[in-house]
């Protein structure tokens, strides 16, 4: 970029006073490591444009590059702060760690094997293999790399299989084993993310497999009708007030002693929990989640070496209209869905534009989301909708938002989209019938698209809790 081109853009933007007063704060706060991302004002977008440009200045000026010198990076690491979102260590045990404050899964997870010496357990990110014997992990494996992330979905399920030190994993999918299964030797394992020793499509050894797998699956209990009335834990915690716990307990014998199993979380603290069924006592032991080996390649955007940031989404299609009502949404209605750095994206369902004199009638259900990255997957931590018609005006040239007519609540929701539709034909029947097709997911991957394409993210599917993940680019 040129001195002249560098000009022009300061020059485009043309920050208030105020604005650059707010801006030079912000660079304060995030330097001193105080700045916390809330909603965006108007000004957000000259914000984003404004960093934009003073990271490409500081690439190319000797002044930016002594200044960030002298701050020991600290410029840099500002505007880092304020324009990305910190979406914690994506490696199979840093994603379980945060499984309990990233508010999307219900249940802590189900143990999924488990003898004198080992237990396995894991997500969509991965499985780990925990040492009993050295409260350790083991070993890890990495299940977003072979396909198989399906738990708590819907048609398809991954299954684990486990048969001395051999463990193979597979998908099913409409209750009939599905692709390759996928075999790893657990034995004599330090700390390392594990590879497959076997990987193979037999569809004789599947369905071996799989009848193996669902007679494991009579090893299981639920573990709030098992523990509703005996407590969970030494502790005897009530199921109703406990942070989080295995939606199933294991059953399983060791030298003649019936044992059901299950995990625990008590202040972010994994803890495993062996209750012995004729004794009516439970043996409680505290996991450390802390690899010894960190030898996950990361794909996405590195910060610190071990935790990935994000950029905030920005509307990059070619409809203004569009653009000036995800600035509105993003301002009025983004406040309600900030969760820590969960990223903030639209999914809007577009049924009609009426041009009527000088407004822009834009009927429509205005989704928003939020979604927080676990690996290659975006899982979605909220979302909700918005049916409405939306007024706006050009303004020396740019589509302004000037009104918007929204559905009411409870009775009044029929009725107010029934007012704002009222003498445009077919308009009421495109609101009513969009919750009968795939309106809301076609229309959720757009811009999810939109996003991973103009970040040149590794981003692979979006998921949301009970439900199979959906590729985001197919």
């Amino acid at each position: 970029m040129e001195e002249k081109q560098i000009k022009e853009a300061f020059d485009t933007l043309n920050p208030s006073q105020n604005q650059k007063e707010q801006m030079k704060q912000r660079f304060l706060d995030a330097a001193n490591g105080t700045v916390r991302i809330t909603n965006k004002n108007k000004s957000g977008s000259i914000f984003r444009k404004v960093a934009s440009i003073a990271i490409i200045l500081l690439g190319l000026t000797g002044a930016g590059v002594i200044t960030n010198q002298m701050t020991d990076g600290k410029v840099v690491q500002a505007m880092q702060r304020i324009f990305h979102f910190n979406q914690g260590k994506q490696d199979v045990t840093g994603q379980i760690e945060a499984i309990p404050e990233r508010g999307i899964e219900v249940y802590a997870p189900d143990i999924l094997a488990i003898d004198e010496e080992t237990v396995i357990f894991g997500s969509i990110r991965g499985l780990v293999i925990y040492d009993r014997k050295q409260n350790q992990i083991a070993g890890t494996i990495d299940l977003q790399a072979i396909d198989c992330i399906y738990f708590n979905s819907d048609n398809k399920n991954t299954c684990v299989v486990k048969d001395g030190t051999m463990l193979t994993i597979f998908n099913t999918q409409d209750n009939a084993p599905i692709g390759s299964y996928y075999q790893y030797d657990i034995a004599n394992i330090n700390g390392e993310e594990l590879q497959p020793t076997v990987v193979a499509e037999e569809k004789a050894q599947m369905d071996i497999l799989f009848e193996t797998w669902k007679e494991s699956q009579k090893q299981y209990v639920d573990v709030f009708d098992t523990f509703c009335e005996i407590g969970l834990g030494n502790q005897k915690i009530n199921p109703n007030d406990a942070e989080m716990y295995s939606q199933k307990g294991i059953k399983w014998s060791s030298e003649g002693v019936d044992w059901i199993s299950y995990l625990l979380v008590e202040d972010g603290v994994y803890l495993l929990e062996d209750y012995d069924v004729s004794q009516k006592q439970v043996s409680e032991k505290q996991m450390v989640l802390e690899q010894k080996e960190e030898s996950t390649e990361q794909t996405t955007e590195i910060a610190d070496d071990t935790e990935v940031t994000l950029p905030e989404f920005i509307y990059a299609g070619d409809d203004e209209a569009i653009a000036a009502i995800w600035e509105y949404f993003e301002k009025e209605d983004g406040q309600y869905y900030q969760y820590d750095n969960a990223i903030l994206m639209p999914g809007f369902i577009i049924y009609k534009q009426v041009q009527e004199g000088d407004e822009l009638l834009v009927f429509g259900n205005y989704w928003l989301y939020t979604y927080l990255l676990n690996g290659n997957v975006f899982e979605e931590q909220s979302g909700g909708e918005c049916p409405a018609c939306v007024h706006l005006k050009k303004v020396n040239g740019a589509y302004e938002v000037v009104a918007v007519d929204r559905a009411g609540d409870g009775a009044e929701y029929d009725l107010k989209i029934k007012e704002f539709t009222d003498g445009y034909e077919g308009v009421y029947d495109m609101y009513i019938q969009s919750g009968m097709n795939n309106d809301r997911q076609d229309n959720q991957k757009y811009y999810l698209q939109m996003y991973v394409k103009e970040n040149d993210l590794d981003i692979q599917y979006f998921k949301e809790y009970g439900w199979d993940p959906v590729p985001i680019m197919d």
